[in-house]
């Protein structure tokens, strides 16, 4: 059962961090730790948030026939024509259509994309923030690196994440088949372009989300900083300090997303066939003569309660492991 492979596949991932921080001797570089805890940061959401993601495909796909994201959950656990409720193998397989691949893609793309982020974030911060310019707007500097350094994360990972999410949407949208069929028929029609469908309406709606969350999020957490330094210890202190980058998350996750969401719909539907792919601003102008501006927003509420949720998790689960392996904050 697939829900059962992806189990699997993250206990491999969690040996794998267990062994790096039981083992020091074969701890990696400080930047390939990062890499790793990003790795498994994003497998953990994708897996955790798969059944939310696969309803929001589903209604951006047909905002006419499926009105909310809530009627696509019901429609994935009321399949019709009985529309009665099922929780067996078959349903819980149909929800977890495309887990896999978007599994195991999204642990190198979530390793480029934080392992880039931190990496960026560390030297430009050498650079710039601690030089002894006393003219300098620290604040508008260190938003300045967070931003530049979400953006370099965002376009080096995009590489993987791009034909990740195509099979992914694919699979929950329409097309039957394993993920292998999937990338088959794509290569065998366009090429390996194909898998790229949509990749500039990507960018164009990750790389100002990703700096808007993170963006969010760091200064969100230099105020939790300042309620609970690091100084200080113990598992009391420890674990709030877990939930304070919980909440960061999930607050940076609900910002961006409601900021970009029309972009969201946009290469959702290019991806899916919905639309023409014509670019950004033909399409955006395609949705709003047919199901006009509500259509640009379809899924939003869901779709911002899901990055809310996967940013929780994703942020929460990158700094506990961080710290695991030894590369936390200092």
């Amino acid at each position: 059962m697939v829900p059962l492979r992806a189990l699997r596949f993250l206990t491999i991932v969690l040996l794998a961090t267990f062994l790096l921080y039981a083992f020091p001797v074969v701890t990696a570089s400080k930047d390939l730790r990062v890499a790793l805890a990003g790795g498994l940061a994003g497998a953990t959401g994708t897996i955790v948030l798969h059944p939310v993601d696969t309803a929001k495909t589903m209604r951006q796909q047909n905002p006419t026939k499926i009105p909310s994201v809530s009627a696509a959950l019901v429609r994935m656990f009321k399949p019709p024509p009985s529309h009665k409720l099922n929780i067996g193998p078959k349903t819980i397989g149909r929800v977890y259509r495309g887990v896999v691949p978007a599994a195991l893609g999204a642990v190198p793309s979530s390793a480029l994309y934080f392992g880039s982020y931190e990496s960026v974030k560390r030297r430009l911060t050498s650079l710039v923030l601690e030089s002894d310019s006393a003219s300098m707007d620290e604040r508008r500097v260190r938003v300045a690196v967070h931003g530049i350094s979400a953006a370099c994360g965002n376009a080096v990972s995009s590489a993987v994440f791009v034909p990740k999410e195509f099979v992914k949407q694919k699979m929950q949208s329409t097309i039957k088949g394993s993920w292998l069929h999937v990338v088959r028929k794509a290569v065998q029609e366009e090429g390996v372009a194909g898998l790229y469908c949509g990749y500039r309406a990507t960018l164009a709606r990750n790389i100002p989300s990703a700096i808007c969350r993170f963006g969010v999020y760091e200064e969100l957490r230099l105020i939790v900083k300042r309620v609970i330094p690091n100084e200080k210890e113990g598992d009391g202190i420890i674990a709030l300090r877990n939930v304070g980058n919980f909440v960061c998350g999930a607050c940076a996750g609900a910002v961006a997303s409601a900021a970009t969401t029309p972009l969201d719909v946009i290469k959702t539907q290019m991806t899916t066939g919905v639309i023409p792919r014509e670019g950004i601003v033909k399409g955006g102008r395609r949705i709003l003569a047919s199901h006009g501006l509500r259509g640009l927003y379809a899924g939003a509420e869901a779709r911002m309660v899901w990055s809310a949720a996967f940013s929780a998790v994703g942020f929460g689960t990158f700094e506990f492991v961080k710290g695991k392996l030894g590369v936390g904050d200092e």
